[in-house]
């Protein structure tokens, strides 16, 4: 399912890897980018702001498809909003909770539509001990069969319920809804702390 180059991210080098389907922006006059302060109001309200968040980019994403009014037409809008809305909310919940709070980077979400597929795009800046946790779990999924990744995460969630990183969210945008992920790592080793820009992208055709 993933073209990758599996190479380790060298976070010593001001260098950009790519792992998994990753495609670049690019220009297109359908599209749609939020920026959000993760920093500026309480980790809890703003969190609560994601499904929101979501809920309104995936109502603007419905508007560029055919809405006729018949039962099919209007079950297939329905599954557009209800996949985008789902996809968005689990990347911004991603970043929210691994991103570099001290640095005070803004969370960018953009959404762009292109024929039948819909491309989600969120960036965040992360540490490097969290870019590396990332890191192995996508070396995992791109050489592990999803679904056996899927019930094994299950297994280990089980017995430790503390557990913070299961990465369910993403292996399910994987098995449910045959979302094409991607990865861009931009070390910024420019930056006074010790971050990296990571991007998560989706895609998924409709």
């Amino acid at each position: 399912m993933f073209e990758t180059n599996t190479e380790p991210f060298n976070v010593n080098e001001p260098t950009v890897e790519l792992f998994g389907n990753f495609f670049e922006q690019e220009f297109n006059p359908e599209q749609l980018s939020l920026v959000f302060s993760p920093y500026s109001i309480p980790f809890s309200q703003r969190w609560q702001n994601n499904s929101l968040s979501a809920n309104f980019l995936a109502q603007y994403v419905s508007t560029f498809f055919p809405q006729d009014n018949n039962a099919e037409s209007y079950k297939r809008i329905v599954e557009i909003k209800s996949s985008t809305s789902f996809i968005i909310n689990e990347l911004l919940e991603n970043a929210m909770k691994y991103c570099h709070y001290s640095s005070q980077y803004k969370i960018i979400t953009y959404v762009q539509v292109e024929s039948n597929k819909i491309r989600i795009y969120v960036s965040n800046v992360s540490s490097y001990a969290t870019a590396k946790n990332l890191e192995d779990f996508i070396q995992e999924v791109l050489t592990s069969n999803s679904e056996e990744l899927y019930i094994n995460q299950i297994e280990k969630n089980a017995e430790d319920e503390h557990t913070k990183t299961s990465g369910l969210g993403l292996l399910t945008l994987i098995n449910d809804y045959s979302a094409q992920i991607g990865w861009k790592f931009e070390n910024m080793t420019q930056e006074i702390l010790p971050v990296i820009t990571i991007t998560t992208m989706v895609e998924i055709t409709v």
